[in-house]
C-alpha cells in the first residue's frame, strides 16, 4: 500500500462521518481515570447539535461535554462497565447556550496504536426525538416487550419518513404558491376571482406552516411561542380542514377573548385534528360547535392547572361518541380504533397542549357526541401594539412584509438556478427576470458545472447560485456548490430545500453558503434573500 492510499482512505472516512446524522466522538484515555479522557475527533453532527464551531471539541476533556449535574451518573456507569463489552445508555450533553441534548449512547473500547498506548473509545450518539416516548430510568422502558419495542421503532421510523414527505410536499407547495402569487399579480383588486385566489393562498401558507411544524417535530425542535389572536388561529384551522358540504362549523368565540401565549401553527394543528375527528364522528353530517371563552382559574381546579388566566377552546360534535373502555387510551401514541387511523392525531394534540403548559379534557356519551376542551395560558397583559409587532414579525418570517430592504449590489445579476423541479425553477426564473436579472436554470450538479465553466470562458461569470440541496444523480447540492466554488471562489451561494427551516442557517453558513431559502417561499422572500446574499458579493 502506498503512502497516499491510507491518506486517501482517511480522507474518505472523514467525509463519510461528516454525512451521517448520528454523532461520532473518538476518545483517548484510560477507563480508570475519567479526568484523563480527551476528545480526539468529533463529527459535524455533534458540533452542530451542541452549537459549537467546527474543530472546537478536539483536545477538550471529555468531562466538559456534560453539565455538572449530569456528569456523575455517566461517570458512575462508565467506571463500573466491562471494557470488553459495548457500553450503552441514555445521557445528556451540554450545549453552548447551557441547555442539554439527550442521546442514546453506544461506546466501543479498543487499544489505539498498540498495547502500550492509551485505549481508544468510539462513541456513537443517536439523538432523541419527540417520538422517543420514554426517558432513562422510566420503569416502562426497562424490559420492554417486543410489541412495545416495535411501537417505539415504528414511531421513530415515522419521524424519519416525515422528513422526506415534508421535503416533497414543500416542493409542491412552492409551485402552488408561486403560481397563485403570479396569478394574483395579474388580477385587479375586487375582481370576483381575486377572493378565491386569496383564500387558496391563505390555505397554502397555513399548510406550509404545518409542514414546518411537522419537520420540527421530526427533528425534535422546540415551539416558538408568542401572543396570538384566537380569532385568527381558529379561522386558519377551519379554513384548512375542509369539512365538506354536509358538515357545518359554528364558531362561537367571545368578542373579548384574551390572546393566547402559543405557537400559532401548533394550535392550528390541534384544532384541525379535533375538527377532523368530529367530522369523522358524524358520517351523516351535522354541526360542529367551536367555542372559545376566557377561563380564569383561582385555587384548585379539576384540570390540575395552576391558578391563572386561560382560554378554553371547545370542539363539540353530535356524533357516535367514545366508548368508556377506550376513553382512557385515546391520547396514547399509535393507539387508534379506526381501520385507517395512524394513532397520531390526538397523541400529537396532547403533546402540543402539554408543551404549552395547558390541559386537554374530553367528555363523551356513546351515540350522543363528544367534546374536547383545550385549556391554554392566556396573555391578557399583551397590548394590541405588541400583538401587531408580533404579527409583522410573523409576516416577515414568511417573506410577506412589504418593502424589501435596500441593498448595494449590481442592479442586474447573473443567477444560476440549480433545481430539478422544473415548476419551481420556472417560477424563480420568471420572477427574477422581472426584477432585471439574467437567469440560467439547470436540473443537476453536472449541468451546473458545465454552465458555470462556459460562463467563465465567455467572460461573463455567474454572480449568484441558488442551489437545491437534494438533486438527482451523483452530486447533491452541497457537492455542487463546493465544485462551483473551485471554478470561481467569488460565487455567492444560496442553499434551498424543502427539508430546512430557519434553524438550519448556521449549518449551511458553515458550509460556505451566504444564506438559505427554505421551501415553500413567497416571491417577496426570494427577492429579499437574493439581496441578503449579495451582501457577501465580492467584485
Amino acid at each position: 500500500m502506498s503512502f497516499e492510499e491510507p491518506q486517501a482512505m482517511n480522507h474518505h472516512c472523514r467525509l463519510a462521518l461528516a454525512q451521517v446524522e448520528e454523532g461520532i466522538l473518538l476518545l483517548r484515555g484510560g477507563l480508570n481515570d475519567f479526568s484523563r479522557l480527551r476528545i480526539v475527533f468529533a463529527n459535524p453532527a455533534v458540533e452542530q447539535r451542541l452549537g459549537l464551531q467546527p474543530g472546537s471539541l478536539v483536545g477538550v476533556a471529555f468531562a466538559e461535554v456534560f453539565a455538572e449535574d449530569r456528569r456523575s451518573p455517566f461517570q458512575r456507569d462508565w467506571l463500573s462497565s466491562d471494557p470488553r463489552e459495548l457500553f450503552q445508555g441514555r445521557y445528556a450533553l451540554r450545549t453552548l447556550e447551557g441547555g442539554s441534548v439527550e442521546a442514546d449512547w453506544v461506546i466501543a473500547s479498543s487499544p489505539m496504536g498498540g498495547e502500550a498506548s492509551e485505549p481508544g473509545h468510539t462513541v456513537t450518539l443517536r439523538w432523541l426525538t419527540p417520538s422517543d416516548a420514554t426517558e432513562e430510568g422510566d420503569p416502562e422502558k426497562e424490559g420492554l416487550s417486543g410489541d412495545h419495542a416495535f411501537e417505539l421503532n415504528k414511531a421513530d421510523t415515522i419521524a424519519h419518513i416525515a422528513r422526506g414527505i415534508v421535503h416533497d410536499f414543500n416542493n409542491s407547495l412552492t409551485a402552488i404558491q408561486g403560481h397563485l402569487e403570479g396569478a394574483m399579480r395579474e388580477v385587479e383588486e375586487g375582481a370576483p376571482v381575486r377572493e378565491s385566489l386569496e383564500q387558496a393562498m391563505d390555505a397554502a401558507v397555513t399548510t406550509s406552516g404545518l409542514c414546518r411544524r411537522l419537520l420540527s417535530y421530526a427533528k425534535g425542535r422546540r415551539s416558538s411561542k408568542r401572543a396570538c389572536q384566537v380569532h385568527d388561529v381558529v379561522h386558519q384551522a377551519v379554513a384548512i380542514t375542509g369539512l365538506g358540504s354536509n358538515v357545518n362549523c359554528e364558531q362561537l368565540i367571545d368578542e373579548d377573548i384574551w390572546p393566547i401565549l402559543a405557537d400559532d401553527i401548533e394550535i392550528v394543528q390541534v384544532i384541525n385534528n379535533l375538527l377532523v375527528n368530529a367530522q369523522q364522528a358524524m358520517p351523516d353530517g351535522g354541526t360542529i360547535a367551536l367555542v372559545g371563552e376566557n377561563v380564569p382559574i383561582e385555587g384548585h381546579s379539576p384540570t390540575g392547572l395552576p391558578p391563572g388566566d386561560y382560554v378554553a377552546l371547545t370542539v363539540r360534535d353530535r356524533g357516535v361518541g367514545i366508548p368508556d373502555e377506550q376513553r382512557d387510551r385515546i391520547f396514547e401514541a399509535l393507539y387508534t380504533t379506526k381501520p385507517n387511523g395512524s394513532g397520531l392525531g390526538l397523541a400529537t394534540c396532547a403533546q402540543i397542549v402539554s408543551a404549552h403548559e395547558g390541559y386537554i379534557d374530553v367528555h363523551s356519551v356513546p351515540n350522543r357526541g363528544s367534546e374536547f376542551i383545550v385549556y391554554l395560558p392566556a396573555a391578557p397583559e399583551e397590548s394590541s401594539s405588541a400583538l401587531e409587532t408580533g404579527a409583522r414579525e410573523g409576516l416577515k418570517e414568511e417573506g410577506l412584509a412589504a418593502g424589501a430592504a435596500q441593498t448595494n449590489f449590481p442592479t442586474q445579476l447573473k443567477i444560476l438556478v440549480v433545481e430539478d423541479q422544473i415548476g419551481i425553477s420556472k417560477i424563480a426564473e420568471t420572477y427574477l427576470q422581472k426584477l432585471g436579472h439574467v437567469v440560467v436554470c439547470v436540473v443537476s450538479g453536472e449541468q451546473a458545472l458545465v454552465a458555470h465553466r462556459e460562463a467563465r470562458q465567455e467572460g461573463d461569470p455567474f454572480d449568484l447560485g441558488i442551489i437545491d440541496m437534494t438533486l438527482p444523480g451523483g452530486m447533491n447540492g452541497e457537492d455542487t456548490f463546493r465544485e462551483l466554488c473551485h471554478i470561481d471562489p467569488h460565487l455567492v451561494g444560496i442553499a434551498t430545500s424543502g427539508s430546512m427551516d430557519r434553524d438550519s442557517l448556521p449549518i449551511y453558513q458553515q458550509k460556505g453558503f451566504a444564506t438559505i431559502l427554505p421551501k415553500p417561499f413567497p416571491l417577496q422572500m426570494l427577492e429579499e434573500v437574493v439581496g441578503e446574499a449579495m451582501l457577501f458579493h465580492v467584485v
